[in-house]
């Protein structure tokens, strides 16, 4: 290589393709709600469940988990958009009448947290 083509190379600046991976983007979009969502003490037992429902009936078992003090994240992302609606509303409905609260992560990715106080009977 000549001097001459290493300086057209180094002036010619071709910009490298970027891939985005859409899972990295999702968990880091994840761990940065986290602070806001887990407020609680490090040495509180939290757990924790990542859930794809594919029905309406494993909906009401995330409600279940829900009412029995564990913290359900919730993926919609691939599942049909009328399901994925009524599964929303329904799980928003019962942590709204457990007491706890909802965190959009994405358009398809929510979690929903029990109340603090049902979470510390069930953990205690």
């Amino acid at each position: 290589m000549s001097f001459s083509d290493f300086v057209r190379d180094l002036l010619v600046l071709e910009p490298e393709p970027v891939t985005i991976d859409p899972d990295a983007v999702f968990r880091a979009k994840l761990l940065a709600a986290m602070p806001a969502v887990f407020p609680q003490k490090a040495e509180t037992k939290h757990e924790v469940i990542v859930y794809e429902p594919a029905s309406l009936e494993e909906g009401c078992r995330l409600a279940d988990e829900i009412r029995s003090g564990r913290t359900v994240i919730v993926n919609l992302e691939h599942t049909e958009s009328n399901l994925a609606r009524k599964i929303r509303e329904f799980l928003t409905g019962a942590v709204y009448a457990l007491g706890g609260s909802v965190h959009k992560v994405t358009e398809g990715v929510i979690i929903f947290i029990p109340s603090a106080e049902n979470n510390k009977a069930h953990t205690a």
